[in-house]
């Protein structure tokens, strides 16, 4: 093997360790700032006196009630809403609380009669 050959190769092994640690440092780095898309559960808080009525959709299921309850949901991305509307028109406070994993979220509320309220949000 001449001289030559000898530095390139060395030369050559030493530029693909170099490129492939910087491959696995980007790479790394990218997957490091992703959100995380795995599938998980939500937990949908909804407060209203006990008369107040609403109805909505919570993930990809309708839900109907009247009070204040706790609901749970699932998504296979990670990614989570609710839309929830008064049944009444009164101006009495429907507020909808949106946990993921212990976190609280988003939380909206409305006073107005027959008030819409939405909240999304992703894993934390």
């Amino acid at each position: 093997m001449t001289p030559f050959l000898k530095r390139f190769l060395i030369f050559f092994v030493l530029f693909m360790a170099l490129m492939v640690g910087l491959f696995v440092w980007i790479f790394g780095s990218v997957m490091d700032a992703m959100p995380d898309m795995s599938a998980g559960v939500a937990e949908i808080v909804i407060t209203a006196n006990p008369g107040t009525c609403w109805s909505g959709s919570v993930g990809d299921a309708s839900r109907d009630g009247c009070g204040s309850q706790t609901l749970q949901f699932s998504s296979d991305y990670g990614i989570y809403v609710a839309v929830i509307q008064k049944s009444a028109g009164d101006h009495s406070q429907l507020s909808v609380t949106l946990n993921v994993k212990g976190t609280t979220m988003d939380r909206e509320y409305t006073n107005s009669p027959f008030g819409m309220v939405t909240v999304s949000g992703g894993n934390p």
